[in-house]
């Protein structure tokens, strides 16, 4: 050891203080080594301290989980009781229920038959789509009332148990059904002629079941569907006088042109209706055991014409007609007045046709060459050379009548009747 060594191992006892300092007779940490070599060291303790505190807490969480396992298995248990309830009895309806109410429904097809004051019988079929639910539904009541009025149900419909799975046809078949609600139900008929798309509130409850688990679902639907838009396109086709005239006073034969857009089928009765020329009641109409159905529909009318009061009103009524008649038309406005079914009253049917105005053009032409073809038919050529008819008439062809001038024509027909 050099003497340099020895003082420096000494220095540090020369103060009488350092003699009593606890292991100031070790000397200086350390000493020896370099200063990499020291960084080395301690990092390595540290490293080793990291690695037995690590273990260390690993053990403890261990023997923590094996003295404690069952209270953390009852905490599950409590947890799980807790929140099945509330996934069973809250979410999964409350999924179901979203589902329900995001799904379309549409009205596929409707009956309205053997209408009476207080019932009728009725079909409603509709496609209720669930995707991705298959559920079975049990039997429920579904409410139908029209959105306008309120939520009061005009008819109950009775709906069976059924497994909605997809597209599904929801309804009732024939089904005899009380009027509850004579407001709403007169709504309904009224939106339903009247209005180009109606609008049907429907509203049940039902419980539905998914396997084991089971939703009370509220369904509440407002259903857009095409109605009968005031039978836009009507037409009255293959008129005809009848001259002279059945015994019950019949002169006019026609068919009544009744366009249906809608997928409602309507046993509407017996009804009858005015005629009018302009403002002027020339006539009535009626039409037997009318039903409507969808597409194009073509009912027999029978009707009376007052010609007596047309040649009282001839000229005021010419006035009127002078515009269709120069373009080769009568036009003819019928009003409802009355509706009955197996000789009853349809008081709501009644009411919507008495509110109900429906224009037609009748051609000239064609009337008149129906009404000839008819007289030649029942009476033979004695009846035209009676009428006076056979110098205007040609040879009675449709070409020669179409050829003619309206206006005398009907002047000479109505100048004429008078000798029948």
């Amino acid at each position: 050891m050099s003497s340099h060594e020895k003082d420096d191992s000494k220095a540090y006892m020369k103060d009488k203080e350092s003699k009593y300092v606890i292991g100031a007779n070790r000397g200086p940490l350390a000493a020896t080594l370099g200063d990499k070599e020291s960084e080395v060291a301690g990092a390595a303790y540290v490293e080793g301290a990291d690695g037995t505190s690590t273990h260390a807490k690993g053990k403890k969480i261990k023997r923590h989980f094996r003295r404690f396992w069952f209270c953390y298995v009852l905490l599950a248990i409590i947890l799980a009781a807790i929140l099945l309830p509330i996934l069973f009895v809250f979410i999964v309806p409350a999924i179901a229920q979203d589902v329900l109410d995001k799904s379309k429904l549409v009205i596929t097809e409707a009956h309205i038959m053997q209408p009476r004051p207080d019932s009728v019988v009725l079909t409603m079929l509709s496609a209720l789509n669930l995707a991705g639910f298959s559920v079975y539904m049990d039997a429920m009541t579904l409410g139908l009332f029209v959105p306008q009025v309120g939520p009061s149900p005009f008819v109950n419909l009775y709906l069976p148990a059924t497994k909605v799975h997809g597209n599904t046809t929801l309804g009732v078949s024939n089904q005899f059904t009380p009027i509850i609600n004579h407001t709403g139900w007169q709504a309904f008929v009224d939106n339903a002629v009247n209005l180009d798309v109606g609008v049907v509130g429907m509203e049940g409850k039902s419980t539905v079941h998914m396997g084991k688990l089971h939703a009370n679902l509220n369904m509440y639907k407002e259903v857009p569907s095409n109605a009968l838009n005031q039978f836009k396109g009507f037409a009255i086709e293959d008129s005809r006088l009848l001259l002279p005239p059945e015994a019950d006073g019949t002169n006019l034969l026609a068919n009544a042109s009744l366009p249906n857009p809608s997928v409602m089928t309507l046993e509407i009765g017996n009804t009858t209706l005015n005629l009018l020329s302009g403002d002027l009641v020339i006539g009535n109409a009626t039409i037997n055991d009318l039903v409507i159905r969808p597409g194009n529909n073509s009912a027999p009318v029978r009707g009376f014409l007052d010609l007596h009061k047309i040649i009282q009103n001839l000229s005021s009524i010419l006035q009127t007609q002078r515009s269709a008649i120069q373009n080769g038309y009568i036009e003819l406005t019928s009003i409802g007045t009355g509706v009955t079914y197996e000789g009853v009253t349809v008081p709501y049917y009644e009411k919507v046709l008495k509110n109900l105005t429906l224009k037609a053009q009748v051609p000239i032409a064609g009337l008149i060459i129906n009404t000839i073809h008819g007289i030649n038919q029942r009476n033979g050529s004695h009846l035209l050379s009676s009428l006076n008819l056979t110098d205007s008439l040609g040879d009675g062809s449709a070409d020669s009548l179409k050829s003619l001038n309206h206006t005398k024509l009907v002047d000479k027909l109505i100048e004429n009747y008078g000798k029948l």
